[in-house]
C-alpha cells in the first residue's frame, strides 16, 4: 500500500492538531471528546495522518486530564489544611503598671487572637510565664481588671471558625512576690480549647506607672 502526501493531507493533519490545541485552552472536555469523534470520521481516507492528527488530539487530552488532576488536588489538600485546629496569638503592646490601692504589679499584654481554621474553638486559658533570679519560673494565671481605655481579652471565650478577637491580657503579681528579683523574661501562653498551645516569646513589657 502506499500513502500519498499530497499539501492538502499535511494541512488537513496540522488543522486537527491545532483546534485541539485550541480547545485544550478554552472548552470543555466534552468539547474536545466530541472533536475527536468528529476527526477520526473526517480523516479516514487519510489512514496514516489522520491517525498522526488524532494521537496529537489524545496527548492533548491527556495533558487536560493531568492539569485537572492536580489541580483537584491541591484544592482537596488546601480543604484539609483549613479543616485543621490552628490558633495564632499577636502581641501589639504591653507593659506593667504598679497598682496603688493593693502595692501588686500588673502585667498588661494587648493582643489578637485569630482562629485560622474553618472548625469553632475557644480560648480557655491565658499564662504568664514569668523568668527571674537563677532560672526561677513562676506561672501566674490570667486575671480581669476591667479599665475602660484597655479592654479585657475575655478568658474563657468562644472563637467561630475564621474569627479574630483583640484585647488585653492582664495577670496580677502580688506584693513583694518578686521585690527583690530581676525579672529575666516574660512568656506569654495561651491555650484553646482543641489542645493548641501558642507561646508568644521575647515580650516587651517596660513599666508604664501607677494605676
Amino acid at each position: 500500500m502506499c500513502l500519498i502526501v499530497s499539501p492538502s493531507n499535511i494541512k488537513i493533519a496540522a488543522n486537527v492538531s491545532l483546534q485541539s490545541i485550541r480547545i485544550f485552552q478554552g472548552s470543555s472536555l466534552s468539547d474536545l471528546i466530541q472533536f475527536l469523534k468528529e476527526a477520526a470520521a473526517n480523516l479516514a481516507p487519510f489512514s496514516t495522518l489522520g491517525s498522526l492528527a488524532i494521537g496529537t488530539a489524545a496527548f492533548v487530552l491527556s495533558l487536560r486530564n493531568r492539569s485537572t488532576s492536580k489541580e483537584a488536588l491541591r484544592i482537596s489538600r488546601a480543604q484539609e489544611d483549613r479543616r485543621q485546629p490552628k490558633l495564632s496569638v499577636e502581641s501589639i503592646d504591653g507593659g506593667t503598671w504598679n497598682d496603688v490601692a493593693s502595692g501588686d504589679r500588673l502585667v498588661g499584654v494587648s493582643v489578637l487572637v485569630t482562629n485560622e481554621s474553618d472548625s469553632d474553638g475557644a480560648v480557655k486559658l491565658a499564662e504568664l510565664h514569668v523568668t527571674y533570679g537563677a532560672d526561677y519560673l513562676v506561672v501566674i494565671r490570667s486575671a480581669a481588671i476591667g479599665l475602660p481605655d484597655k479592654r479585657d481579652f475575655e478568658i474563657p471565650t468562644s472563637m467561630k471558625a475564621n474569627e479574630s478577637k483583640a484585647g488585653w491580657i492582664w495577670f496580677r503579681i502580688k506584693k513583694g512576690a518578686l521585690a527583690r528579683m530581676s525579672v529575666g523574661n516574660y512568656l506569654l501562653r495561651v491555650i484553646d480549647s482543641r489542645g493548641i498551645t501558642v507561646d508568644v516569646h521575647a515580650l516587651s513589657l517596660s513599666p508604664k506607672g501607677d494605676l
